[in-house]
């Protein structure tokens, strides 16, 4: 597994535990479908949450919001109402959120929890 890989899952496993103590439950890790993968599918005051998460040691590139284009917020988009229909949810409420994950040394993160980052309409 590369650096960048095991860097992406500890961003992932870290913004899950910040999720949960946040009142979420996780519902589904890693999701994938056609359009794409969701990293995280998660539920709160009976809305479904995808989350993508964005791992980044520096804003370099513009942070791990930045990271989130149109033409990614479309795949995301795509992906969910994929997850929906398969899950049997359609009609249920839904938002897309951006939880940025930055290492903090010894093994610590900290955490920007962005929600409803991906509109409908984009």
């Amino acid at each position: 597994m590369s650096v960048r890989a095991v860097l992406g899952l500890a961003g992932e496993q870290a913004a899950a535990r910040y999720l949960k103590r946040h009142g979420f439950r996780i519902v589904d890790q890693r999701w994938s479908c056609r359009f794409g993968e969701v990293d995280l599918v998660v539920e709160k005051d009976n809305q479904v949450v995808f989350v993508e998460v964005k791992t980044r040691t520096s804003n370099s590139f513009g942070g791990g919001v930045a990271a989130v284009g149109f033409r990614k917020s479309a795949r995301l988009r795509a992906t969910a109402y994929s997850y929906l229909q398969a899950k049997g949810l359609i009609g249920c409420p839904f938002r897309i959120d951006v939880v940025v994950v930055e290492p903090a040394g010894f093994g610590r993160f900290r955490i920007s929890h962005l929600p409803s980052v991906v509109g409908e309409e984009d």
